[in-house]
């Protein structure tokens, strides 16, 4: 399967998701990895429900204390409760209008959520948290997203992608002597980093090799490109010239 392929040849992809992936001009699966994140949730480090800090989006790690009950408040708002603790502190979690979830909360079960905690000193709560199983715990991209499209889906179909990428080969589009010469990774190692951190940006071994790794390329090739078309304007026309693709072609 070519990078170049339309979206819908991954699995789960139907028309109906293809629809979507064209609101976000998203074709092909390269289209798809280059359709980076807009910022990343970590989930690699979960905290201590005392240690989160207030208003701040933190991951917890816990173990249900009890089922979900449901509270019906008006027509139209229910709301799910349950208890989670870290093994030395307790908070409440409270879910809206969302059974599907509150279904699958089991006793004693150990759960990842991620939200911000409110405390007044004695009590905590999470309104609303993403909930995950203990798997989850790494860093999970943000993408930009449409109506009807969610972020784990294009999660999960970006992982599909780069599988392929990985299967077939990227070619790279820049010297070699170049990335020598700069520490740059391969593209592959890149998209893959950029998509699926495993470590944060902040720290300059592995965000800011991927990062000088696709800047470096794009800059490559305006420069072809400014360079083709200054001489393409200073020469007698003659039959198209194509530039370097972006885009690998198998």
């Amino acid at each position: 399967m070519p990078l170049n392929a339309s979206i819908g040849t991954l699995k789960g992809v139907g028309p109906k998701r293809v629809a979507l992936y064209e609101k976000l001009g998203i074709r092909t699966l390269w289209d798809l990895l280059c359709h980076y994140p807009r910022g990343y949730e970590d989930w690699s480090a979960p905290r201590l429900i005392s240690d989160a800090e207030a208003g701040v989006p933190c991951c917890i790690r816990g173990w249900v204390v009890n089922t979900p009950s449901e509270y019906r408040v008006r027509k139209g708002m229910t709301l799910y409760r349950f208890r989670v603790t870290d093994g030395y502190r307790s908070m409440q979690v409270t879910l809206f209008n969302n059974p599907y979830a509150a279904a699958k909360i089991r006793r004693n079960e150990e759960i990842l959520l991620y939200g911000t905690v409110v405390s007044d000193g004695k009590r905590a709560e999470m309104t609303s948290p993403q909930i995950g199983s203990v798997a989850a715990a790494k860093i999970r991209p943000l993408y930009p997203l449409t109506e009807g499209l969610t972020n784990r889906m294009i999660e999960q179909n970006v992982a599909d992608a780069l599988a392929v990428a990985a299967k077939v080969g990227l070619p790279e589009c820049l010297p070699t002597e170049s990335v020598v010469r700069e520490l740059l990774c391969d593209r592959l190692t890149a998209l893959n980093s950029i998509h699926f951190p495993t470590r944060p940006w902040r720290k300059p071994s592995g965000g800011w090799c991927m990062r000088n790794c696709l800047c470096y390329s794009w800059g490559c090739c305006a420069l072809k490109g400014a360079t083709a078309a200054k001489a393409a304007r200073s020469s007698p026309p003659t039959a198209p010239r194509s530039l370097l693709p972006i885009c690998p072609s198998r």
